[in-house]
């Protein structure tokens, strides 16, 4: 494999790994699934290298939940943007007989195709695609307040341990390299919960042992509705 796609393989693997999305549960932050058992989302994420946008579905009940959702990055240093697809599944606990501390186990894994035809030198001898699957597992920690009301605030925390793989595809000599990494990631939330259904969530993603990578920093917007199982 020729060196400049070798190093080029790398540095795709910094900028296309992607945080794994917040357990959609009192545990990430948000509205039980008590209060409604569909929820839709919007989420917005920044950090020095690049954007990411994206909406979800999730569904569940008081413990167990899970979720599918679309994305797309854009970076700064690259001429393109990666379609993401994701799903995630988790199961919630609670920590004490009046639920104010909860917990859950999630495992995510999330597929994006993307950025095509990136012309490196800009003269059509070296033209890349690339591609990245992602899967981790994880706990996320949440503490519910105990008193009533119509805004709660629900500070979250989270750890997970993620398995990124890159495949870097030279369209010009039709070579393929793939290179997998695990690093940590630690995320940070405060979810505000309005009338117990719609969600506010500002947060930051700290990924650790993985150089070069970036903290990232986002909000999520919620809304849980129909029945509760």
């Amino acid at each position: 494999m020729p060196r400049p796609l070798t190093l080029l393989s790398v540095g795709a693997f910094l900028g296309l790994a992607a945080p794994p999305p917040a357990a959609p549960q009192v545990c990430g932050g948000f509205a039980s699934f008590a209060n409604g058992a569909y929820q839709v989302s919007g989420a917005a994420q920044f950090n020095d290298q690049a954007k990411t946008f994206g909406g979800a579905f999730a569904f569940g009940g008081r413990a167990a939940f899970g979720q599918i959702g679309i994305g797309t990055t854009s970076y700064d240093q690259l001429d393109g943007s990666t379609f993401s697809l994701m799903g995630a599944a988790g199961y919630q606990v609670a920590l004490d007989k009046k639920g104010v501390f909860q917990l859950c186990p999630v495992a995510t894994i999330d597929h994006g195709s993307g950025p095509n035809n990136v012309d490196i030198f800009g003269d059509g001898s070296l033209i890349l695609d690339l591609s990245e699957t992602d899967l981790s597992f994880g706990l996320s920690f949440g503490a519910r307040p105990a008193m009533e009301g119509s805004t709660r605030v629900i500070p979250s925390a989270g750890f997970a341990v993620v398995s990124a793989s890159v495949k870097v595809k030279d369209d010009v000599s039709g070579q393929t390299n793939s290179q997998s990494e695990t690093f940590e990631l630690l995320g940070l939330g405060l979810g505000i919960v309005f009338n117990q259904t719609v969600t506010v969530r500002p947060g930051v993603q700290i990924p650790m042992g993985l150089q070069g990578a970036s903290t990232t920093f986002g909000a999520i917007v919620s809304v849980n509705f129909g029945h509760a199982r």
